[in-house]
C-alpha cells in the first residue's frame, strides 16, 4: 500500500500492571529496564528525512520512565501512536496537557473489563476517555472478546455507549477449552464482529514469499535496542544502540506469521489482494462479500486454490455440500499436496457418506503429529452422521503448505476466513 507511513513498532517493554487472563505478557509493573534514550531514537529517525510514525506498545507503555517528556519530545518531529489499558489517570491528564493531538497518530486503547473492574477503575476509565476525546484525539477503545465474554460484549458496549465512550470488538487469539480463536467463534461472536468489519480484520496472515517494505519503511524496536524487520521476521537489522540499519530495498518476506501492519505494507498481485479482501470479509460474517472477492481473485487468477477452497467453505457453512465439494476437488488439482484441501475434500466425502475413503485419504496423507484431525472425522463416523462445520475444525489442526504463485512462493491460508499460512 503506496500510502502506508513509515513506521517503527517500538515494543518498550514487556511490563504491565494488569494481570489479564488471556495476555501472554508477564503480570509485574516493575520498574522498566533498559531504557533507549530518546535522543538516540530521534538521530536514527531525523537521519531517514522521513517523518516517522513511532507506535509505542508493550506491555504498558505509560510504566515507561519519563513517558509523557518522550511523547512530547518524539510528537515535535514526528508522529506517534500508543497502545495502552489508559490505567494510570494522572499521566493521562499530563499527556493531554502537554502532548498535541494533531502529533498523535492513534490511541489504541484496550479495556479489559475484568481486569479493570477487579481493579475499580471503570469510573476514572470513562473520565480519562472523555477528557482526551474533548482535547480532539484520534481513539479507538477495544474490548478482547474472549470466548466466555461474547454474552456480555453488547451489555458493554451498551453501557459505556451511555456515558460516551464507543467500545469496539477486538478478536481473541490463542487458545480456549481446547479449541483456537478466533477460528472457533460461535454464530454470536461472528454476528458481533460483523457489526464491526474492520475491527473484525486484526488478525495474523502468512505471507511467506511475497515482497514486503519491511525493514525499509517499517521497523520493529525491542526493549533493549535490537532492531527487526519486523514483528512476525526477527531478521537482525542491528541494535538502536550502536549500529542501526534498514534495508535498502523491499525483499520478499520470510516469516511464517504477519501478526500485524504487514497487509499495509505487502506488494500483493490483484488475484492476491482479491484474496486477502475475501479472507477479511468472510472473518467478519461478511459471506457475500468474500465470494464475490474469491470469485474475482479466481478469474484474475485461476491457479489460485485458496479462493476455489474458500468458495467451498463458504458452500460448506451455506449447506450447500456438493458445491463444496465440488469446489475442494478443484483446490486440491490445483495443489495436490496441500495438508487443507486434503482435509476439507474429506470431510466433504465423509458428509455424503463415504466415510472409509474419507478417513483413508486423510490417513494417507497426514503425519503422525497431526493425527487430531481424525477425531472430528473418528466422532463423526461413531455416530454416522455428519458433524456441522467440520470442515473449518479440520482447517483448524492441518499444518501450513505452500505453492509457487507467479513465480513468487506464496502461502496459502491455513485456516479460511483468518490466517493466511
Amino acid at each position: 500500500m503506496a500510502t502506508a507511513p513509515f513506521h517503527l513498532m517500538w515494543n518498550m517493554t514487556r511490563r504491565c500492571n494488569f494481570q489479564c487472563r488471556y495476555c501472554y505478557f508477564p503480570h509485574e509493573a516493575a520498574p522498566v529496564e533498559p531504557v533507549v534514550p530518546a535522543g538516540v531514537l530521534l538521530d536514527f529517525l531525523d537521519a531517514t528525512g522521513e517523518e516517522w510514525v513511532v507506535g509505542m506498545t508493550g506491555g504498558e507503555p505509560f510504566l515507561y520512565p519519563d513517558f509523557v517528556d518522550l511523547c512530547h519530545e518524539l510528537s515535535l518531529r514526528h508522529r506517534i501512536s500508543i497502545d495502552t489499558n489508559l490505567s494510570i489517570s494522572r499521566l493521562v491528564r499530563d499527556f493531554a496537557d502537554r502532548v498535541d493531538p494533531a502529533r498523535v497518530h492513534d490511541l489504541y486503547i484496550a479495556l479489559h473489563i475484568e481486569e479493570r473492574r477487579r481493579k475499580g477503575l471503570v469510573d476514572a476509565f470513562v473520565e480519562d476517555i472523555r477528557l482526551l476525546l474533548e482535547r480532539g484525539f484520534h481513539l479507538t477503545v477495544n474490548y478482547v472478546v474472549h470466548p466466555q465474554l461474547v454474552p456480555e460484549f453488547r451489555k458493554d458496549r451498551e453501557w459505556f455507549g451511555a456515558r460516551g465512550v464507543p467500545i469496539t470488538p477486538r478478536p481473541f487469539k490463542g487458545f480456549f477449552d481446547g479449541q483456537e480463536y478466533p477460528n472457533a467463534y460461535n454464530a454470536e461472536a461472528r454476528a458481533v464482529f460483523a457489526e464491526f468489519p474492520r475491527a473484525g480484520r486484526k488478525m495474523a496472515f502468512n505471507f511467506q514469499g511475497v515482497p514486503c517494505r519491511g525493514g525499509r519503511t517499517l521497523l520493529r524496536l525491542e526493549p533493549d535496542g535490537q532492531l527487526y524487520r519486523c514483528s512476525g521476521e526477527k531478521r537482525d537489522l542491528g541494535n538502536m544502540l550502536t549500529t542501526p540499519r534498514r534495508l535498502d530495498t523491499d525483499e520478499p518476506c520470510r516469516a511464517r506469521r504477519c501478526p500485524c501492519l504487514g497487509p499495509n505494507y505487502v506488494l500483493l498481485s490483484p488475484a492476491q489482494d482479491a484474496l486477502l479482501a475475501g479472507l477479511q470479509a468472510m472473518v467478519t460474517g461478511n459471506s457475500t462479500a468474500a465470494r464475490e472477492q474469491f470469485l474475482i481473485a479466481l478469474s484474475l487468477d485461476p491457479e489460485l486454490p485458496a479462493a476455489a477452497n474458500n468458495l467451498g467453505v463458504l458452500d460448506w457453512e451455506a449447506g450447500a455440500h456438493e458445491a463444496a465439494r465440488a469446489r475442494f476437488v478443484q483446490a486440491l488439482a490445483l495443489d495436490p499436496g496441500a495438508d487443507l484441501f486434503v482435509g476439507n475434500l474429506a470431510a466433504a466425502l465423509a458428509a455424503h457418506g463415504e466415510h472409509l475413503r474419507a478417513k483413508e485419504m486423510v490417513q494417507r496423507q497426514m503425519d503422525p503429529a497431526w493425527q487430531t484431525i481424525l477425531t472430528p472425522l473418528a466422532r463423526q463416523l461413531a455416530r454416522g452422521e455428519e458433524t456441522v462445520g467440520w470442515p473449518r475444525l479440520c482447517v483448524d489442526f492441518v499444518p501450513e503448505h505452500r505453492r509457487e504463485a507467479m513465480g513468487i512462493p506464496f502461502r496459502l491460508p491455513v485456516r479460511p476466513g483468518i490466517d493466511m499460512e
